[in-house]
Parts: structure tokens; C-alpha cells; sequence
């Protein structure tokens, strides 16, 4: 299905929306500009269904399809977009791989399904706390190693707007003018100076900590519940092939890329091979 660009009156909902949740950074007069230049906001049914998006997953998450959808300025999120993205796939890729591989052993053990259920949950219970405990590892070191910087701005700053932000960072007025009246016509062009005139305007690329443990632990639990679902309503070995064919689609889906998909669905049916072949002999 084609995505259907937003209209000028339905990203300024969108721009003002996305201002308000960087209130108390440079990005939200960033914003700010750039809504100037467009109608009065029209809260449509699709603007607020992004909205919501938006709100609940972050800006970074959304910006692909934000992109598509061609709302000006979301090029600044770019690097935000691709990290959040790769993070995305590497957790939905750990969860394919191990659910795939035991599913594919224990059939190859031809274990019954009540068996099956018992270990795709225990897998996916294991997994999802594994993966947390991992990313609050991570995130404890990490606040530990560096100062926590705040992003809130100065009150004279503030209330001024970016030129005042980009003249207190050391940027010549002539350049900081130039920039803003920039965004104002084509955001797109002036990203990559702006940024380089003011590094902090740039979106952190790595994901928040909030994104990390919903991405840590959900697809573990999702695909646990759906496989668990398919074993037990399908008649006996259908559930498994049910299941992997799901995984396998997923897994194209994540990736569309033939060789990774032939990598994980090849490791699943070694699984199985190896499995038949000890639980034979």
C-alpha cells in the first residue's frame, strides 16, 4: 500500500505536536521555524493516528515512515532513525534465531505439543528478562561513566528563539539568519549546515532508555504467545510448521534481504535435521 504524503495543514498539527515534545530544547524552535511557513493545523484522522504514534514510540521510530510521508524537516532525525531502525531489527533478529532454532529441535525430537508450549514460553520469559537485564546493565554503566548533560536551555535563550541559540554557540548573525529563513523554504538544505553551525540541535542517534527496554523484552514475549497459540489450535506437527512459517516470513520482512533469511531459516532446518537424525539413531 502506497503511504499518502501529509498535507501542509496536516503537518503543521504534526510540527507543533513534535515542538511541543522537545519543549525546553534548541530542536523545538527548530520546529517552531519551519511551522511558520505553513496553514493553520487541520488535526485530521490521520495526522492524529500519527500523533499517537509519535507520542508513544518517539520521533526517531516514527521518522521512516515520517519521511515517506514527507513532513519538512524530519531529515534531522535521519541518524536517529537509522540507529533506532538497526536496534529494532537486531532484537526482533535474536528473538527469530533462538525461537526458530528450539522449535525446530524439539520437532526434531518430536516432542508433544504441550511440550513445545511449555518451552516457547519458558524461552520467551528467559529471553525478554535476559535481554532487560542486559540493557539495564548497560545503561547503569553508562550513566556511570559519563556527566549527565541537561539539555534545558537558558531562560534569555529560551524566550529569544534558535538565532539567539545559534549567536550564544559562536555563530556569526549573517550565518544564523541565513539558516533560519532557510528552514522556512527547504529544511532539507540547511540540516546539514545547521548542525555543523550547532551540533547539539542533533537528535541523540542512539535510542532512549525507555526504547531499548520495550524493544528488549517485547518481541520475545510476542512471538512466544503467537507460537504458543499456533501449537496448541493446529493439529499436531502443523503447529511447529505453522509457527516457523510465520517466523521465516517475518524475518523476510524484517530484513528483505535473501541472504540473511537464508542464514536463519537454514540454521533452523540444521536444527531440525540434527535433532531427527540423534533422536533416530
Amino acid at each position: 500500500m502506497k503511504i499518502q504524503a501529509l498535507s501542509k495543514a496536516e503537518q503543521s498539527y504534526l510540527i507543533r505536536l513534535i515542538s511541543d515534545l522537545e519543549s525546553g530544547h534548541a530542536r523545538q524552535w527548530y520546529w517552531l521555524e519551519i511551522a511558520q511557513s505553513l496553514p493553520a493545523a487541520q488535526k485530521t484522522r490521520k495526522a492524529t493516528t500519527m500523533g499517537i504514534a509519535i507520542k508513544v514510540l518517539g520521533i526517531n521510530a516514527c521518522s521512516p515512515i515520517l519521511h515517506k510521508m514527507q513532513l519538512k524537516g524530519i531529515g534531522l532525525y535521519q541518524r536517529s532513525g537509522i540507529k533506532f531502525t538497526a536496534f529494532f531489527k537486531q532484537k526482533v533478529s535474536d528473538a527469530l534465531l533462538f525461537s526458530g532454532c528450539l522449535l525446530a529441535l524439539l520437532q526434531g525430537f518430536h516432542r508433544l505439543p504441550a511440550s513445545l508450549q511449555f518451552a516457547t514460553w519458558c524461552l520467551a520469559l528467559g529471553g525478554a528478562f535476559w535481554h532487560l537485564w542486559q540493557e539495564f546493565r548497560s545503561s547503569q554503566s553508562t550513566n556511570n561513566a559519563s556527566i549527565l548533560e541537561s539539555d534545558e536551555l537558558p531562560g534569555a535563550e529560551a524566550s529569544l528563539g534558535l538565532p539567539s541559540i545559534m549567536l550564544a554557540a559562536g555563530v556569526k548573525a549573517e550565518t544564523s539568519l541565513q539558516l533560519v529563513k532557510g528552514l522556512k523554504y527547504d529544511p532539507d538544505a540547511v540540516i546539514a549546515p545547521l548542525i555543523q553551525a550547532l551540533p547539539s540541535i542533533e537528535p541523540d542517534a542512539d535510542p532512549s532508555s525507555k526504547q531499548k527496554y520495550l524493544l528488549a523484552g517485547f518481541p520475545w514475549l510476542v512471538l512466544g504467545g503467537i507460537n504458543s497459540w499456533l501449537i496448541g489450535v493446529a493439529p499436531e506437527y502443523w503447529g511447529s510448521v505453522f509457527a516457523l512459517a510465520m517466523m521465516a516470513g517475518l524475518a523476510y520482512f524484517t530484513h528483505r534481504q535473501r541472504h540473511t533469511w537464508l542464514i536463519m531459516t537454514g540454521s533452523w532446518l540444521s536444527c531440525f535435521a540434527l535433532a531427527s537424525l540423534v533422536h533416530y539413531i
